[in-house]
């Protein structure tokens, strides 16, 4: 964005603040912000504790109470929600959904009532951290996954489902972390929602893999065993991508997404009828891998 320049008394020049980010920020007249001075740029940056976003719910209101509510909230960015209810039903899954949502605890109950806050207010911090786990975790989860079913190892694919979980926990923090405060690249917030949103997704697919195996139970043929393997390989692609661009692993992975697509389709004509939904699966999977190129695209420009 352009800020015009205006001139107080004879030496003093003024930029005024984006209103977004002074909303945001909650900053007000008499408040103090740091400026550091970097070659041709300045940046601005408030230490100014953050007021508490709080919300109350009440089931009666609602008249339907589903255990996301609260998830969305935490993702959005909420710190303290009070939930009243009359259904002692309510309380049992707002326990069973809790350990799900990290820093999430609840500080204060009552016979209707229970309040909910974020006391790990570090983990708002924790974005690029949590976001490199989730790629590390997505990876060895593809991995292990692959590996156990050629061997057939079924208990250790039943473990293998727990990293799913992690995935949730890890992504939901990115996502609260960038509703409250915003990427540090502001215009790009976006963006980094979205990858993080399809990251969360992958995970899903994997898991809907794990699963369809378990309950076949039953050996898959050499060329799905092989779709499986490069589609590891494309994610894996993307994730080195990610962290450090290449222009020739930036054409590999277009080539690779066509060529993946071209299998999907040989193989929905030939496979058999069980076979089918884990061929559906990965097709949805690479799918998922290849748009993930966009929105990292445009976190580059």
């Amino acid at each position: 964005m352009q800020r015009k320049v205006i001139q107080l008394a004879r030496k003093t020049l003024v930029v005024s603040l984006p209103r977004k980010w002074v909303v945001k920020n909650q900053v007000e007249k008499g408040d103090s912000i740091e400026i550091t001075e970097e070659d041709t740029k300045l940046t601005i940056n408030t230490e100014k504790e953050l007021k508490l976003k709080k919300i109350v719910l009440d089931t009666k209101e609602l008249g339907h109470y589903d255990p996301l509510y609260i998830a969305y909230l935490y993702q959005e960015g909420t710190d303290e929600i009070i939930i009243n209810y009359r259904d002692k039903e309510v309380y049992s899954e707002i326990q069973k959904k809790l350990p799900d949502l990290m820093g999430f605890e609840i500080i204060d109950q009552g016979e209707n009532f229970v309040k909910i806050k974020n006391i790990s207010g570090v983990l708002d911090q924790e974005f690029d951290n949590l976001l490199r786990r989730t790629f590390y975790i997505i990876e060895e989860m593809a991995n292990s996954s692959i590996e156990s079913i050629k061997s057939k190892n079924l208990e250790r694919l039943k473990s293998i489902l727990a990293l799913e979980n992690s995935i949730d926990k890890f992504t939901d923090v990115c996502k609260r972390s960038l509703n409250k405060k915003g990427h540090t690249k502001q215009e790009k917030t976006v963006f980094y929602y979205v990858i993080i949103r399809d990251l969360e997704k992958i995970g899903d697919f994997y898991n809907e893999l794990i699963k369809c195996y378990i309950e076949r139970n039953s050996s898959i043929n050499k060329e799905i065993i092989e779709l499986y393997e490069e589609t590891n390989k494309f994610f894996k692609l993307f994730h080195r991508l990610f962290y450090k661009f290449d222009k020739d692993d930036a054409t590999k992975f277009h080539k690779t997404k066509k060529k993946l697509g071209k299998k999907v389709e040989k193989l929905m004509k030939t496979a058999e009828k069980e076979e089918l939904l884990t061929i559906f699966n990965l097709a949805g999977l690479i799918k998922m891998i290849g748009n993930l190129y966009g929105p990292y695209y445009l976190t580059t420009t």
